[in-house]
C-alpha cells in the first residue's frame, strides 16, 4: 500500500537491518521468508524516524513453538537484557501467523520491536521518550492509567494484556496500531492520535 519512492525506502531499510542485526535460528530451519518478517517487524515500528537498532539490540533469535513459561501461562516473544547486550527472541510460528491474520490486533514482532523502541532510552517504563514527543509524555501517562483502568473493566477493544502493565500496554497499542489503523481510530482516537505522532505514521 505503500508509494513506489515508500517502498524503496523500505527495502533499503530491510537490507540495512539484515546487514546490522544477526538472526540466528535454534532448532528450526533458516528461511529468508523468517529473516524478512523479523526486518519488517523492525522497520514498520520505526519507519517514520531515522532510527538504527545497531546500538540497542544485539541479535534475534528464532525458536520452535513457545519461548519461556511464564507465572501466567507462556511467551511467545521476549526482549532479554544482560548489561548493555539485549537480544530478542521470537517464536517462529506466533511471527508467521502475525502476519497472516492482520485482524486480530495481534503481532509479536511488532510487540517486541516496540519494547525495544521503549527501552532505547534506558528505561522500559512504557514511555519511548526517544520517540514520543515531550508535550505528549503526561497525556500518555494519563491515558495509560485510564484506558488500562477501562480494560479491567471489560469496557475496551484493546487486548487484556494490555493492562498486564505501562509496558504491554504501550506495546499492545502499538500492534493495534499498525493492524487496525481505522478501527483504532474509530473506538479509541485519543490512542491513535498520540501513536500516530509518536511513530509519526498515519
Amino acid at each position: 500500500q505503500l508509494k513506489p519512492e515508500a517502498k524503496l525506502r523500505f527495502e533499503e531499510e530491510l537490507a540495512f537491518f539484515l546487514d546490522s542485526i544477526p538472526i540466528y535460528f535454534q532448532s528450526v530451519p533458516k528461511t529468508r521468508l523468517v529473516e524478512l518478517l523479523v526486518a519488517s517487524s523492525a522497520v514498520i515500528v520505526t519507519f517514520g524516524h531515522s532510527f538504527r537498532y545497531k546500538k540497542h539490540l544485539t541479535s534475534v533469535t528464532i525458536v520452535d513453538g513457545i519461548v519461556s513459561k511464564t507465572l501466567g501461562g507462556f511467551s511467545t516473544g521476549e526482549v532479554r537484557t544482560n548489561n548493555s547486550i539485549k537480544t530478542m527472541v521470537l517464536s517462529e510460528k506466533v511471527l508467521i501467523q502475525g502476519f497472516k491474520n492482520t485482524e486480530d490486533k495481534h503481532n509479536v514482532g511488532i510487540h517486541e520491536f516496540v519494547h525495544i523502541l521503549d527501552v532505547a532510552d534506558g528505561y522500559m517504563d512504557g514511555i519511548p521518550s526517544l520517540f514520543m514527543p515531550e508535550d505528549l509524555i503526561h497525556l500518555w501517562e494519563k491515558l495509560t492509567e485510564n484506558e488500562m483502568k477501562s480494560i479491567m473493566e471489560n469496557d475496551s477493544t484493546i487486548r487484556d494484556y494490555g493492562a498486564a502493565n505501562v509496558q504491554e500496554f504501550l506495546t499492545v497499542c502499538s500492534e493495534y496500531f499498525f493492524e487496525r489503523p481505522e478501527k483504532l481510530a474509530k473506538e479509541h482516537p485519543e490512542v491513535y492520535k498520540l501513536l500516530s505522532r509518536t511513530f509519526q505514521q498515519n
